[in-house]
């Protein structure tokens, strides 16, 4: 692939030049949704980013260590770490990928996400907080 990976629209043919990345994915089965691809996408990052509910910001870890809510925890704070300045999405099928890179956020212990993700939201302007979070040098 020439150039920026990062910025070529159209087929991803090498996924190597992902393997310094972290990655969320979504299946729609999980979703038990039939929706379209645009709405399938927005569903996947609504999705990711309730995982916010499970991020304890005081401690920098799970609220409840089960499985379930850290792979939701960490779906969210990669979304919102501070550190990733490259995002790239691909859909293929019924599959939704985000990779993080540039630094890939989930790195480091209770600390560094403290310092990466920060205080949590508040409620009353929680989408557009999150939204500068998530958009903020992609």
């Amino acid at each position: 692939m020439n150039g920026d990976p990062f910025s070529t629209k159209g087929k991803i043919e090498d996924f190597s030049i992902y393997t310094d990345c972290n990655q969320s994915i979504f299946k729609k089965d999980d979703a038990g949704t039939t929706t379209k691809s645009v709405e399938f996408t927005n569903l996947a990052s609504e999705t990711w980013y309730k995982g916010n509910l499970d991020y304890n910001p005081d401690t920098g870890l799970v609220r409840s260590e089960t499985a379930s809510n850290q792979d939701k925890m960490l779906k969210f704070t990669q979304m919102v770490w501070r550190n990733t300045s490259k995002v790239a999405f691909g859909v293929k099928g019924d599959i939704v990928i985000a990779w993080y890179c540039d630094a890939k956020g989930n790195v480091g212990g209770a600390e560094d996400y403290k310092v990466n993700i920060g205080a949590l939201c508040d409620k009353e302007i929680y989408n557009s907080c999150y939204a500068d979070r998530a958009l903020k040098a992609h």
